[in-house]
C-alpha cells in the first residue's frame, strides 16, 4: 500500500512540472508581446556639449543619432556619443 501511494505522489509531482513547464512556454509570448509600445517623440534639434564643446552623436557606421523628447524626458544616445566625447 505504501508503494501504490508513493507512485501516486510521482505522478502528481510530474504533473505539476510538466504543467509548470508548458504554462512557462505558452505563457512567453503572451509576456513579450505586451512588453513592446508605440510612442510619440519629438526631434527639437537639442545640442549637446560635453566640457564646452558640441558632440555629435553617432553610431558605429558614422550616421549621426538624434536625442529626442517622449513625454517630457529627453533621451540621449549616450552610446553612440562616447568616441566623440574623448
Amino acid at each position: 500500500m505504501n508503494t501504490n501511494l508513493n507512485t501516486k505522489s510521482k505522478r502528481i509531482v510530474i504533473g505539476t512540472i510538466i504543467a509548470l513547464v508548458v504554462a512557462v512556454l505558452l505563457g512567453t509570448p503572451v509576456l513579450a508581446k505586451n512588453l513592446s509600445k508605440t510612442i510619440e517623440v519629438f526631434f527639437k534639434d537639442i545640442k549637446i556639449y560635453v566640457d564646452g564643446n558640441l558632440v555629435t552623436p553617432k553610431d558605429a557606421s558614422g550616421r549621426i543619432v538624434e536625442p529626442f523628447i517622449s513625454e517630457g524626458t529627453t533621451y540621449l544616445p549616450v552610446r553612440a556619443g562616447h568616441k566623440n566625447i574623448r
